[in-house]
């Protein structure tokens, strides 16, 4: 974009702020000298708006140790004290957008599928000003359903389908909360074509990005680094899978008997609205005693529902252990139940039954 004066012809560059004289390819003096004025103006201006005028909680990001982590406004008071940079996600890259008074234009996309049918998408973005029209900055990005968190899918063993060679997969093993340790299996993902709107909205976050941090200054203030957005969509896409299995269990429970399942099955009493909060690894085991209490035909509302669960979990297990070496296991200890009060003689159990009987009769007691 050029516009034409009496004495020379000026260009208007990606920023949108330089000037150059088109018989030299270098710019003029007065030019830098006159951009130098307003970085000087501009830097203490960004550095009060983004310390009064942005959220760290919802506009960045530290990323350490190879971990996304919030931000606090103390936090983020002390990583500029020690000169660090925190990081932006998408609502900060929106919040930014207003500050140099632009908007994103219409994204330019360039798709095309290679031989095996993946996708990608190379996107532009330019940046608008409101006042003058012109584009004052650039973004390029671009996704494909190659990256591993679209091609693939990371299974618990429980998932993985009846007659594959889990030897023959991709492994990952983690210790959760409990101690205990889980394995998840990698396998293609049948779904692919699914992903290819989260592919191209991919793109264009990754685009927006990138423009906004090739603004003036604003890299001196911000790290170049990746969105937490993008390690959110797989696992938050995943969570809400498992929340959705878990509510139907619940669904039609009354509250005393909802309120003596979730004990059992989570081995704390916890809220409905807690629920949402538990972590993927924690939904998923969840979901697993679930689905062995139901086969085994576990009644909920039973008196002796931990005992009866246990007893599932040990038929469950002999019945896996013997379809793997053909011998049933070894005899397990036997539980002891007084039929008549519930009292449970296990010092392996996960909750006092104590505690579970007093909760039963208090919720009883608010639905009455």
């Amino acid at each position: 974009m050029a516009e034409t004066d009496n004495t020379r012809t000026l260009t208007v560059v990606a920023n949108g702020l330089q000037v150059r004289d088109q018989t030299s390819a270098l710019p003029q003096v007065a030019d830098v000298m006159a951009r130098m004025a307003w970085m000087t103006e501009m830097r203490p201006v960004m550095r009060e708006y983004i310390e009064q005028h942005m959220d760290p909680a919802r506009h960045m990001y530290s990323f350490e140790n190879n971990k996304y982590t919030p931000l606090s406004r103390a936090t983020l008071a002390e990583m500029l004290a020690e000169g660090k940079k925190p990081a932006l996600n998408q609502d900060g890259v929106h919040n930014l957008l207003s500050l140099f008074d632009c908007y994103a234009d219409v994204a330019e996309v360039r798709e095309e599928r290679d031989a095996e049918q993946f996708y990608h998408c190379r996107v532009t973005v330019r940046f608008i000003s409101f006042s003058s029209g012109k584009c004052i900055g650039v973004g390029t990005g671009s996704c494909t359903t190659r990256e591993s968190k679209y091609a693939y899918r990371w299974l618990y063993t429980n998932e993985v389908p009846k007659g594959t060679d889990r030897a023959l997969l991709k492994s990952r093993t983690f210790t959760g909360r409990n101690g205990n340790e889980y394995t998840r299996y990698r396998m293609d993902n049948d779904d692919i074509a699914d992903q290819e709107p989260n592919v191209l909205q991919m793109a264009i976050k990754r685009a927006k990005s990138s423009g906004v941090k090739a603004l003036p200054l604003v890299s001196e203030m911000f790290a170049t680094l990746g969105d937490p957005d993008e390690e959110k969509i797989e696992g938050d896409e995943r969570r809400q899978h498992l929340l959705t299995h878990v509510g139907t269990w619940l669904r039609g429970m009354k509250v005393s008997t909802r309120t003596k399942a979730i004990l059992a099955i989570f081995g704390e009493p916890l809220r409905m609205t807690e629920l949402g909060n538990l972590d993927e690894e924690r939904l998923s085991v969840a979901l697993q005693l679930i689905e062995i209490a139901t086969k085994q035909k576990v009644s909920w509302d039973s008196p002796t529902l931990v005992a009866d669960l246990k007893a599932a979990l040990a038929a469950s297990a002999k019945a896996a252990s013997a379809d793997l070496f053909g011998d049933p296991p070894a005899q397990q200890p036997a539980v002891t139940i007084d039929r008549t009060t519930g009292q449970i003689f296990d010092d392996q159990m996960p909750f006092d039954m104590n505690e579970s009987a007093a909760l039963d009769r208090e919720m009883a007691e608010k639905e009455d």
